[in-house]
């Protein structure tokens, strides 16, 4: 019989076709610790996806929560700057009261006063108008004696003494002037008690 030549690429892939049982102890192994490796990254991925379910599922949960936190604190911090604001307002309104009545008791006053003022006004001028009165009258008397004097016709010796009680006339005119300007003067400067 002839002898057939094989070729390399025959002779390797006849003996590479059965494999050894070392070969397929240790292919299995090897796919074994591979299964072994995925089903553990498979086990931690499906962990993982529980854990973002349950994340997922909790997270309007607990948003809820903290928007509740939220609304409560907001209502603290406004409850009290209104109840601030509530007290500065009655605080405000007890201080216009006690002002309006403080300006209420200011003006009783000082329309009394006014008013005493005005009597005590009154009361003087009608004193100082008395006075005025009584140093007309003297210097009326005091005219009609002069003129008395003077339809006489006195003689020289007498002209001397008429002169003199001429001068105490003037003199007595310009001190009665003098008396009703103190008076006046008195009335105006003078402050009511």
């Amino acid at each position: 019989m002839p002898q057939t030549r094989l070729s390399p690429q025959t002779r390797v892939s006849s003996v590479t076709t059965d494999p050894t049982e070392l070969t397929t102890r240790q292919l299995i192994q090897r796919i074994d610790g591979l299964k072994e490796l995925f089903e553990a990254r498979l086990t931690v991925l499906r962990e993982l996806i529980e854990r973002s379910k349950e994340d997922i599922t909790s997270m309007p949960i607990r948003m809820d929560a903290k928007v509740l936190h939220l609304r409560d604190l907001h209502n603290e911090v406004f409850l009290g700057i209104d109840t601030r604001f509530k007290l500065n307002a009655e605080a405000v309104r007890s201080a216009l009261e006690a002002a309006e009545k403080a300006v209420g008791k200011s003006e009783t006053s000082t329309s009394k006063q006014l008013e005493q003022q005005q009597d005590n006004m009154t009361s003087m001028i009608a004193a100082s108008e008395t006075k005025i009165d009584a140093v007309r009258d003297r210097l009326g008397l005091i005219e009609n004696r002069v003129v008395a004097m003077e339809g006489k016709g006195m003689g020289v010796q007498d002209q001397k003494g008429s002169q003199n009680t001429n001068n105490t006339m003037i003199i007595s005119i310009v001190s009665a002037m003098i008396a009703a300007a103190a008076v006046i003067i008195s009335v105006i400067v003078m402050k009511p008690v």
